[in-house]
């Protein structure tokens, strides 16, 4: 038999001599993105939305992820509220000039159901004389920003009043739940003594909390509440209703007095409108409210609204029409063509359901309409922490640099907070930095120094302040509470290299809500709290340290450190270099065995990695050098070891001048 022998990826049997030619040009290894941010809404935001939910009903799981490069578009999607506010800062830190993260993906932790437009046709009212059966059609259409985002609120409406009064407080444990039209308002848990005066206060905030219903008033025993946006008048004459554990109980008045109005201002609705250039076809618009909700109160400043624009003002945004029909089935065509005019649509709605009539025609009573809202409704959001684990679950595989924590404050150790960050030490395959804004005011600074305290890891970061912004017309200040400064400092190192330190880097805000002393900000330190201080007209950051309470040196034995720059510069070397020799090595064209991928192979891979790593005079870079590259094979694992030295932060100069005798 022939000796057989492999060369150039062929088995040889002939004698004879062979020759190729292999490349020694060492393919680059890809640079990564270094400002990847992820934003999870557990709750903060229930009334601004693109939607869907992680549990959606048009969409779940990774496909509710959305992600954006820039402001516009990620305001554009949430349409109002806190992270339109946020998206701002997020982006453009230092207010235009500086560069931010350099992407935000956004996630709603929710189960979500669409508001519905329902377009009824043929004259369907009882009291048209008009509507015969052959000539009734109808199309429901589903809003895609699913949730309480798309239901069509009229604005200028008289919302309709009820009144809850307490009538036992029960006993400590003892649980109220209150609902509207089948939705939970708010929940309060009886605590140990409570009065009936002091249920009546925890119930109240809870329905503030929660945002469905506004608290109208209150006193030592009831509580007048005002019906959903939305609702006006539709909701007069039904009542609260209850579930209650044990003894506490409450009466309740109906809904009166709700008056409908006149104006989209949030949500969706639709218009139906005689053609203008034939009058005797019709066309449908499509809008959406553009009112952006209204921010907080903090110390002396008013709730206004976000953009200065209050909501009786704005003007609905018309985002898709219809051209000019005769029939339903024509409207129904026109929806249905996705990739011609009906595109702008389809991006909005959907169609859920249509019933073309026997007799399709659009008759006079339909086009009254045409100074009239057709509202979304129906559109729900419920938020859990089953919602949260799912959202975890679909991002397993995905890489994120930073994660903005939107519960903050009283809630900064939530137990939301406390599961991403358990997700992040256990199950992050690239760990990414969790931001978490504590306290906002300066009577607020020993709680955040605890709950940076109670972190207690380098992949938390914990901000204390509130920030000051020029109101708009340089009216004074607007404050803002330390979520948004999160924003900001989140957004600041998002658009930094990895090598360069967050310390001494400044943020576009125009005043602090805590004027940090040179004592606090070593107190601040000392417990990993993030802090800003005012230096040279600039509020700059005093140093850039996580939470790690290990922090008396540089680098612990276990490779753990409290400078946030050092962190940043591992999580980019073990990002880059398993992402470049999955594809290089491993996804090699020819598959990856002991004899393509050698132990020499995978020690030169990392050599040339690590060399394009390495800080120049002309290029500024992560390391300043390495050594001890080794590769050693178990089963068929290679297992791969080397040593590096960062190129860490420079934080101090310290100078002594020595004074010379001149004689």
């Amino acid at each position: 038999m022939a000796t057989t022998f492999n060369f150039d990826g062929k088995i040889r049997k002939l004698p004879g001599a062979y020759s190729r030619i292999t490349s020694g040009i060492k393919n680059p290894t890809l640079s990564l993105a270094f400002g990847n941010t992820l934003v999870i809404n557990t709750g903060s935001e229930k009334y601004f939305s693109g939607g869907p939910g992680i549990n959606g009903t048009l969409k779940s799981g990774k496909d509710a992820h959305v992600t954006f490069n820039n402001s516009r578009d990620f305001k554009n999607y949430v349409g109002g509220g806190l992270w339109w506010l946020l998206a701002s800062p997020i982006f453009s830190p230092g207010g235009g000039a500086t560069a931010g993260a350099s992407s935000v993906t956004y996630i709603d932790a929710a189960t979500t159901v669409p508001a519905e437009i329902s377009l009824p046709f043929g004259g369907q009212d009882a009291s048209d004389s008009d509507d015969i059966g052959t000539n009734n059609g109808n199309i429901i259409v589903q809003v895609r920003a699913e949730g309480f985002a798309g239901n069509g609120v009229l604005g200028n409406e008289t919302r309709a009043k009820a009144t809850i009064s307490i009538t036992n407080a029960g006993v400590g444990g003892n649980v109220i739940t209150a609902f509207v039209g089948g939705l939970s308002i708010g929940s309060y848990t009886v605590a140990s003594a409570n009065t009936i005066a002091q249920v009546v206060s925890g119930l109240a905030a809870a329905i503030t909390a929660y945002g469905l219903c506004d608290v109208f008033s209150q006193n030592s025993t009831q509580i007048v509440i005002q019906a959903p946006r939305g609702r006006a008048d539709l909701i007069n004459g039904t009542s609260p209703t209850f579930t209650v554990t044990g003894s506490v109980n409450a009466i309740t008045t109906t809904f009166a007095g709700g008056v409908e109005g006149t104006l989209l201002t949030r949500g969706y609705g639709a218009q139906v409108q005689r053609g203008t250039r034939d009058t005797t076809k019709f066309t449908v618009r499509f809008l959406r409210g553009t009112f952006k909700g209204m921010d907080g109160i903090i110390s002396n400043t008013t709730e206004a609204p976000y953009d200065t624009i209050a909501e009786t003002t704005t003007v609905p945004e018309l985002i898709a029409q219809s051209p000019e029909v005769s029939t339903v089935q024509e409207l129904v065509t026109w929806m249905q063509d996705i990739s011609g005019t009906g595109f702008t649509f389809d991006t909005y709605f959907k169609i859920k359901s249509y019933t073309i009539a026997t007799l399709d025609q659009v008759l006079s009573n339909d086009l009254q309409l045409s100074t009239e809202y057709l509202k979304a409704s129906g559109g729900s959001s419920s938020f859990s922490s089953t919602d949260l684990t799912k959202v975890l679950e679909t991002i397993e595989d995905l890489t994120f640099d930073f994660i903005l924590a939107d519960n903050w404050g009283t809630n900064a150790t939530s137990t939301n907070n406390v599961a991403i960050q358990d997700w992040i030490v256990t199950t992050a395959k690239i760990k990414p930095d969790l931001y978490v804004a504590a306290g906002s005011l300066e009577g607020e600074f020993t709680t955040s120094l605890a709950v940076a305290r109670s972190f207690n890891s380098q992949y938390v970061t914990v901000v204390h302040g509130g920030a000051k912004k020029i109101a708009a017309g340089n009216r004074g200040f607007k404050e803002y509470e330390s979520i948004y400064k999160a924003a900001a400092l989140l957004g600041r190192e998002a658009g930094l290299e990895p090598q360069v330190p967050l310390t001494f880097k400044n943020i576009g805000i125009e005043g602090e809500l805590d004027m940090i002393s040179n004592k606090r900000a070593e107190q601040a330190l000392d417990a990993g709290l993030l802090v800003t201080k005012l230096d040279a007209g600039s509020f700059e950051v005093v140093k850039g340290v996580n939470t790690l309470q290990a922090n008396t040196y540089l680098v612990n034995a276990d490779g753990s450190t409290h400078s946030k720059q050092f962190a940043r510069i591992e999580r980019q070397l073990n990002k880059e270099i398993t992402q470049n020799a999955k594809t290089i090595l491993l996804k090699a064209p020819n598959g990856a065995n002991r004899n393509t991928v050698s132990v020499g192979a995978v020690e030169e891979f990392v050599k040339s990695f690590l060399n394009a790593k390495i800080a120049t005079g002309q290029v500024d870079n992560l390391i300043i050098g390495f050594r001890a590259v080794s590769a050693k094979r178990s089963q068929d694992v290679y297992e791969v070891t080397y040593a590096f030295e960062p190129n860490s932060e420079i934080s101090a100069l310290l100078f002594s001048g020595i004074a010379i005798d001149p004689s």
